[in-house]
């Protein structure tokens, strides 16, 4: 047998060799060289990285560009229109958005009132990176009664005051990402939401006087897409410059020095570098695009038309992604690039399934034309729906009339059973524009369903519901 394995051995080095000057010759890389490589891979790896921390810097710089800065609160009178580019979004809550900065032993307030009859809220707050501090609201450590909810900064020494609910982070900067869900979309149940809304406030503990303004962000651009060059590295850059720095960053940016970054330091990459770096965002940015495609497996066991919308580490884990043995960054970084603010405990306010393929397994495509049915008594104590977004950003398609479609919305056709068929695609269905949501892009398509108040039946497959079926 020794003899053998020799033989082949010998044998495998005699046809590499062989072949060698034509398919494995390579002429060393000088030192300069080696040196550009490792910085453009050590640059994708910082944008798999960086893919939470990016959401709320973009989302500073949003709220910057309309007038607000930190501790402000931006927010949704109506329900999104196509300029609310957030990841993945929906059209049937009002959004509500602070980005919050804390210093050493200065603790910050976010007040939240009780429910309503006509208006409830869920939604996390969490850390700069996205890690998830606490959910609020009827589903979140507040129950529906609100509270004041105390940040307590990194190296927060201080006695935290009763009649608060302390939440302690590791970082300087927090954020928030809530939905207030009105009753109907009637004009008094939207008013009522929006001065539910104005109740919500962020101040200094010790300055309560000092809230931050709300700002009408509805119909007004606000953009947190990836940037598909090197100004993704001025974004990052200038975060990680405000924010503490844990044991777990040290190695990637560590890692970053090797374009160019110290922390605490202005970022002044060369003409040259700038070049490396906006191949590198573009490459990993399209790298994520192709890992989230088939994030997970299927939703329903043997029903392929709808996956799990991420991967079990990031629930099992409570978005944190760091267990005994890991961080797992990879999978983190595919949650990121196309979801914003993960829960704390995911599906207690409600659970998304995710169709990136058509029944037979193609990838959907904006250009056609597609037919969903939804059976008829969907599992919810709420309401359902589905919203549209061009696969590569993961954002709402541009210059759309309709986002999405819900069980809220009063002109959608029924089925004599219950049930009701769904369209999708660049052109409406004659006689069925209310069906219809508008896809009208060059890229690929995906879809969240959404189940607002999930009862059982949206898990345990007592309630099933195919996939997409391409039309002629």
């Amino acid at each position: 047998m020794r003899a053998i394995v020799i033989m082949l051995l010998c044998a495998t080095a005699l046809f590499v060799t062989g072949c060698e000057s034509k398919s494995i010759a390579r002429q060393p890389l000088t030192f300069d060289e080696v040196e550009s490589e490792r910085a453009y891979h050590r640059a994708k790896e910082a944008v798999y990285w960086s893919q939470g921390v990016m959401g709320v810097a973009l989302s500073l710089d949003a709220i910057q560009k309309l007038g607000g800065d930190y501790n402000d609160i931006v927010y949704l009178s109506q329900p999104a229109n196509w300029k609310w580019q957030i990841l993945t979004p929906n059209s049937v809550s009002l959004y509500i958005e602070s980005v919050i900065k804390t210093a050493s032993n200065e603790p910050v307030v976010i007040e939240i009132p009780p429910v309503t009859a006509k208006t409830d809220i869920f939604g996390t707050i969490m850390d700069s990176f996205q890690t998830p501090l606490v959910d609020v609201g009827s589903s979140g450590i507040d129950a529906g009664k609100g509270g004041k909810y105390l940040i307590l900064p990194a190296f927060f020494d201080g006695t935290v005051p009763d009649g608060y609910i302390p939440v302690h982070t590791e970082r300087n900067i927090s954020f928030f990402n809530f939905r207030a869900i009105p009753t109907s979309f009637g004009t008094e149940d939207l008013a009522a939401a929006n001065a539910f809304i104005q109740n919500i406030s962020v101040y200094p503990l010790n300055a309560p006087e000092q809230k931050g303004k709300h700002i009408d962000v509805y119909d007004k651009t606000y953009q947190n897409i990836d940037p598909r060059d090197s100004t993704y590295f001025d974004f990052l850059t200038d975060i990680l410059n405000e924010e503490t720095i844990v044991e777990r960053d040290l190695m990637m940016m560590s890692m970053m020095k090797s374009f160019g970054y110290e922390h605490g330091e202005s970022f002044r990459p060369s003409t040259e570098d700038r070049e490396m770096l906006s191949r590198a965002a573009v490459s990993a940015i399209d790298d994520l695009v192709v890992m989230t495609r088939d994030i997970a497996g299927p939703w329903w066991e043997g029903h392929p038309g709808w996956l799990a919308p991420t991967k079990a580490i990031g629930p099992t884990t409570e978005f944190r992604y760091v267990t005994k043995t890991e961080y797992a960054i990879d999978s983190r970084a595919e949650t990121y690039s196309m979801y914003c603010c993960a829960p704390v405990t995911l599906g207690a306010a409600t659970a998304y399934i995710l169709a990136s393929r058509d029944m037979d397994g193609a990838p959907l495509e904006a250009q056609s034309s597609y037919r969903l049915h939804v059976p008829a008594n969907v599992p919810i104590d709420q309401f359902w729906s589905l919203t549209a977004y061009d696969a590569q950003t993961a954002v709402f398609f541009e210059d759309v009339a309709t986002t999405d479609i819900s069980s809220l919305d009063t002109g959608v056709q029924y089925n004599e059973d219950g049930s009701v068929y769904l369209y999708v695609g660049p052109n409406p269905p004659e006689g069925k524009e209310s069906n219809w949501i508008e896809t009208n892009s060059k890229n690929n398509s995906m879809f969240l369903f959404r189940f607002y108040g999930p009862k059982t039946g949206v898990r345990d497959g007592s309630w099933i519901m195919e996939g997409f079926t391409k039309q002629e």
